[in-house]
């Protein structure tokens, strides 16, 4: 006997990457636990999401009173067509749900089903007969009169036994008796048996609609002991005879990703104002897993043209992925942790902002464009060119001003970490461990050391050369580091530097500066933010031509309570190393409320201490001024 073998696209990797697959699209869910969809061809398929499972229902037309044989709980049913089916497993969803399947038979070879005839059929107007503790009584009494009429879908979902040695049989009764598919099944005496069937009825407006058992001709009981009969008002029908199916709804259509889906982002939400450093993780939880995004996260040498000379291996940055020696010194180009394109929706309801990632363009989501940030704090070359290269010491007291200049001069998209990638490097760490407090997930990061002892050592210049992250990879956590006779010019300091997913020092040891970022202080007028996404026009006094103003920052120091909503800019303070955001913000509008133009860099420096992270920043300085703790890091926007 033929059977086919239905994997769901998680068992994908069991067969060959060349083996065709047949796409079921997205569509839109009516509530956050039920979908249905229909498939109408030789072995036609109905399918049914309730939770976290998927059950495979088929009929060979729908409209009659055949049984509809159902596969679920890991067992095989035997369905119309001598066909078989394994469980297809969906994860619960709160809007939409995606499901792909592909078809094999029992010697793995794929089948071509792309010339058949799919529907699915998405459906609101819910009504529930909810059966729960009926045992042995009529279910005759519960009477439903859709206020539309149109095409229906009935889900039975019971657990029964006969008292007889009969057939016995559940259906939906109308006025003109038109019955879905009837749940039936050879008697059994003795064991329950769960039962769950489909169908689809044809109703008149107002047509009275009635569960009703059909018993045998002697009319012997059955108990149903839980379950439901669910009813279903199709809106939509989608058709298609191609493998990809498009996604219609009312007025609009919408392309295959632009129907935003449960399975296919993950992220977290908070509550503003709540002193917990947690966030809650939501979305797909086998995302939240396998972090998609995250995982293409890629160690390479860029040439000044933005190409990629090639990739380093993700454990070892001394070599390259296939294996041969690596060079890092800047011959081959700059050593940079490149992100992948991705989509991210950032938006506040109900109290909680939500921060969202996916590799698809999903509603409402937007496109972040792939980048690379410099494995290291930037170092100055022959040339006045900044560089991020390995064995070198990080260049500091130097002015945001002449940093992007000298970014710049390695061409197109290059420039000094913009503020917007940066925010996207916070959202990538705060969905990874759902926690604010970075030198709690991460690492303390090199910030331990005295400030008088950094200044007797050598007068608050970087002490680390760069580097020391290339034995290690792609990791995220901390690395052990120390400087001899650092301690009262004897005792050595022994720290732990950051890393995040490879980039060194990604706080403590020395502030960074970003770019696409003025502050403006004003007395009355506040501290006022202003942002700009393209590095071409990058300035330290812009706040209008183009730059976009989104709010105020906080004005005084302290540590982080909140941030502006979908910003990462803090807007007041008054917390403590373990509450709210954790990290610590300077600003010098307490100091000089109407100083006007300020720069923005971030991370801390070697004497931070607890108020280092992530998200510590300071707006002190301004542009043109330059400071021994204070270096950059480059950047490339593609």
């Amino acid at each position: 006997m033929k059977r086919l073998l239905l994997l769901s696209v998680f068992l994908l990797g069991l067969f060959a990457a060349s083996q065709a697959q047949f796409r079921m699209s997205w569509f839109r869910v009516p509530d956050k636990n039920t979908a249905f969809g229909v498939a109408l061809n030789a072995n036609s398929i109905v399918f049914e999401v309730d939770s976290a499972k998927a059950y495979l229902l088929t009929s060979a037309v729908l409209s009659t009173n055949d049984m509809h044989d159902v596969f679920a709980s890991g067992n095989y049913a035997e369905l119309i067509g001598d066909c078989s089916f394994t469980e297809a497993t969906l994860k619960d969803t709160t809007e939409s749900i995606y499901a792909e399947f592909s078809f094999y038979d029992e010697t793995g070879i794929s089948l071509d089903l792309s010339a058949a005839t799919w529907k699915m059929l998405t459906g609101s107007d819910r009504h529930i007969w909810d059966v729960s503790d009926t045992s042995g009584i009529d279910i005759n009494e519960d009477i439903i009169r859709p206020s539309e009429g149109g095409k229906y879908l009935a889900v039975f979902n019971l657990s029964v036994k006969s008292t007889g040695n009969d057939i016995f049989g559940i259906r939906l009764k109308s006025d003109n008796d038109s019955t879905p598919a009837m749940l039936w099944q050879n008697t059994d005496t003795v064991n329950r048996m769960s039962i769950t069937s489909s169908g689809i009825l044809n109703l008149a407006e107002e047509e009275s609609i009635i569960p009703e058992i059909i018993n045998n001709s002697s009319n012997e009981d059955c108990d149903i002991y839980s379950g439901s009969i669910v009813l279903y008002k199709a809106e939509s029908i989608i058709s298609s005879t191609s493998q990809t199916i498009s996604y219609t709804t009312n007025s609009y259509t919408n392309d295959i990703y632009n129907v935003y889906d449960y399975l296919y982002y993950y992220g977290v939400k908070y509550q503003p104002g709540e002193a917990s450093t947690l966030l809650t993780k939501e979305g797909g939880v086998t995302h939240h897993e396998t972090l998609p995004v995250h995982a293409d996260i890629k160690a390479g040498i860029v040439n000044n043209d933005g190409s990629i000379n090639y990739y380093l291996s993700d454990t070892n940055f001394y070599f390259k992925q296939n294996g041969d020696s690596s060079i890092l010194n800047g011959t081959d180009g700059q050593v940079m942790i490149i992100i992948p394109e991705h989509y991210r929706r950032v938006y506040r309801d109900s109290g909680y902002e939500h921060i969202l990632l996916s590799q698809y363009p999903l509603e409402n989501f937007v496109r972040v464009d792939s980048f690379a940030i410099g494995a290291y704090n930037a170092s100055i070359s022959t040339g006045d060119t900044l560089c991020s290269i390995s064995g070198d010491t990080a260049t500091t007291s130097i002015t945001r001003t002449n940093a992007r200049a000298y970014a710049a001069k390695r061409g197109e998209g290059w420039s000094v970490l913009p503020y917007e990638q940066y925010k996207s490097l916070i959202y990538l760490y705060l969905i990874e461990f759902a926690c604010f407090n970075s030198q709690d997930s991460i690492s303390l990061g090199a910030t331990n050391a005295s400030s008088s002892d950094w200044n007797n050592y050598n007068g608050y210049n970087p002490v680390f050369q760069t580097g020391k992250i290339n034995q290690y990879g792609l990791i995220t956590g901390g690395f052990t580091d120390s400087v001899p006779s650092f301690i009262a010019g004897s005792t050595t300091l022994t720290v732990e530097r950051s890393c995040f997913y490879g980039i060194e020092d990604i706080f403590g040891h020395i502030w960074q500066w970003l770019d696409g970022v003025n502050i403006y202080n004003a007395s009355g007028g506040g501290s006022r933010f202003f942002t700009c996404s393209d590095p071409v026009y990058f300035s330290d006094s812009d706040t209008a031509t183009n730059y976009t103003y989104i709010g105020k920052g906080a004005s005084e120091d302290g540590y982080i309570t909140e941030i502006l909503t979908g910003e990462i800019i803090p807007a007041d303070v008054g917390g403590s190393s373990s509450t709210y955001l954790s990290d610590y913000y300077y600003t010098q509008y307490d100091n000089d409320p109407a100083g006007g133009f300020r720069a923005l860099c971030v991370g801390g420096r070697l004497s931070t201490g607890s108020l280092a992270g992530l998200l510590c920043s300071n707006s002190n300085y301004s542009a043109g001024s330059s400071h021994a703790i204070v270096s950059a890091r480059l950047c490339l926007v593609w």
